[in-house]
């Protein structure tokens, strides 16, 4: 009798451990299946366009999406946001972020919605001429009431780009506290960081402005109001998450920067819109725009930095990068222009003079830069990205990022990393590494 019962007992613990078994097989199926697709295979992916209301290959899939959701702390006061910018004709919602090829394609927007520039332009956004921030006007979602939104969200095609997050904080940074800009960015959120920050700052920074830190630009953008309060705080460094809230928004697609070219066309195309933009590959001709925008903000900053070392700051720019070499001869640089100006006694003029030095010695070298950039760009996203630091550390930007401040955005930016497929890897080996130096 107990050798019956002992037999029995052994077939139902066979038994037990086969389900087991069979159900872990199961989950670890299904977690791989939800797993956020890496970005190195968005390549391939951007075949796999989706209709309207359907997830895109970007984005996990809802089950997985809306656990990242959960797990996020930040708390978004509202479901829609003035980002996001609506086209009626071609029944298109854009949400667009700073520093994710934005500029491209606000230009862009301009043409799909306004049929005047479209035919102004001949559909090329490269003719807009106007400053796509300051001069080009959109609807915004805000500007609809609750029952039109909600036919928006549902009938228009919707989507956004995403790019690696720590890649988007460094070009805010350089863009708008290093290089010296025009649009007054030192004088409206310089001195309040300065003023915040640093205790002993001296009185030309907390007049100008014009020497933010890295570590001092990362404090103010982890800060609660920065982060929480969209409304307050500036769409350069608050997180994808909050500005275009995929985790309620079902986008339609989700392009990256680092494959901009390739998911622009995949966008217009299903959008059925690819016969009124005439495309443009990226041209040195976009360099000397940002060139002359920035030596515009040299002179109107020279009172809070001298002429010279604006100019060393905006070299610096290129070389991070890629438009010039590592070990351009900045400083040898430097002194030809203050050589080919000592006759000029009048600083103003002086300062003209430089100015036009740089621009017309930089623009003669910029093409042969440029056709280099092209022919040994490495493709590799991941190669761009992991050296982040290092090419910041070579074009004298910055020396050293504090470990906490790195861990301070690993944590506010979890959302961004995990939810749009970006390896955050790098960065804990940098703060281990760090940390054990």
């Amino acid at each position: 009798m107990s050798w019956t019962v002992l037999k029995l007992k052994k077939s139902f613990m066979a038994i037990l451990i086969f389900l087991i078994a069979m159900y872990m097989f199961k989950m670890a199926s299904l977690l791989k299946s939800t797993r956020a697709v890496p970005a190195k295979s968005s390549k391939t992916e951007n075949k796999d366009i989706v209709k309207p209301g359907e997830r895109n290959s970007y984005i996990p899939k809802p089950t997985n999406l809306q656990t990242i959701c959960n797990k996020s702390s930040v708390a978004l006061r509202t479901k829609l946001t003035k980002y996001m910018l609506i086209d009626e004709t071609h029944k298109l919602l854009y949400c667009f972020v700073p520093k994710v090829g934005c500029t491209a394609w606000r230009k862009i927007f301009a043409v799909l919605s306004n049929e005047k520039i479209r035919n102004e332009t001949n559909g090329n956004p490269e003719n807009i001429r106007v400053d796509p921030h300051f001069g080009l006007h959109f609807k915004s979602i805000k500007s609809y009431d609750r029952s039109q939104q909600d036919r928006i969200l549902k009938s228009y095609y919707k989507f956004m780009f995403v790019r690696e997050p720590f890649e988007r904080l460094v070009s805010a940074y350089i863009d708008k506290f290093y290089v010296p800009e025009p649009h007054g960015f030192w004088k409206v959120w310089g001195k309040g960081i300065i003023n915040k920050y640093r205790h002993k700052a001296s009185v030309t920074s907390r007049e100008c402005g014009h020497d933010v830190t890295f570590d001092e630009f990362l404090a103010h953008s982890f800060s609660t109001i920065e982060q929480q309060y969209i409304n307050a705080g500036n769409g350069h460094w608050v997180t994808i998450q909050q500005l275009c809230n995929p985790c309620d928004i079902n986008y339609d697609y989700i392009g990256r920067m680092e494959s901009m070219q390739q998911d622009t066309k995949a966008i217009l195309e299903k959008a059925n819109v690819s016969h009124l933009i005439n495309q443009q590959k990226p041209s040195v001709r976009k360099i000397k725009e940002n060139l002359h925008f920035s030596t515009r903000g040299l002179l109107r900053s020279a009172s809070c930095l001298s002429v010279i070392d604006g100019i060393r700051r905006i070299i610096n720019s290129l070389i991070f990068k890629g438009f010039l070499p590592d070990d351009f001869p900045t400083s040898e640089y430097t002194k030809g222009l203050l050589v080919t100006s000592i006759n000029v006694t009048n600083i103003k003029r002086k300062n003209d003079h430089m100015v036009k030095e740089f621009i017309s010695k930089l623009e003669n070298i910029l093409p042969a830069v440029w056709e280099n950039k092209l022919k040994f760009q490495t493709p590799a996203v991941e190669s761009r990205r992991e050296h982040c630091l290092t090419r910041l550390q070579k074009s004298n930007i910055m020396n050293h990022i504090s470990p906490q401040k790195i861990k301070q955005f690993l944590e506010y930016f979890s959302f961004d990393f995990e939810a749009f497929g970006y390896d955050s890897s790098f960065y804990s080996d940098y703060i281990l590494k760090e940390h054990e130096e």
